[in-house]
């Protein structure tokens, strides 16, 4: 899911989120920042254009604290939806697993076939 590292900060601080977000507008990967502060509602994610080239363009920044209340109402939004409409998802993921494991199924027999001189 993650592409790439995800270091802490110079206090070994990580964000549960770090590698996972980018920037809207230029699409760069965004970098937790404390910002100099003990005080977590000033810790932001900063573009990685802005955090490299400063000089060059304009800091696109989201809060911690503002990012973790959007994914918050995202995950009750999705659970409220998962729960009105069960049926269709449990069909739904039941279907994704048998059809992902079929293709599993086809390449190990393939992969066996071949191994049989077949």
């Amino acid at each position: 899911m993650r592409q790439g590292k995800r270091r802490p900060t110079k206090l070994g601080q990580q964000d549960m989120l770090s590698g996972l977000m980018y920037c809207k507008d230029c699409g760069s990967r965004h970098y937790f920042c404390r910002c100099g502060s003990w005080n977590e509602n000033r810790y932001t994610f900063v573009c990685g254009k802005y955090h490299c080239h400063k000089e060059d363009y304009t800091p696109h920044t989201i809060k911690v604290a503002d990012l973790r209340q959007i994914v918050l109402s995202e995950i009750r939004r999705v659970s409220i939806e998962a729960r009105e409409h069960w049926d269709e998802l449990f069909q739904q993921l039941t279907n994704s697993h048998q059809s992902r494991a079929k293709k599993e199924l086809a390449a190990k027999q393939q992969e066996l076939d071949k191994g049989n001189g077949g």
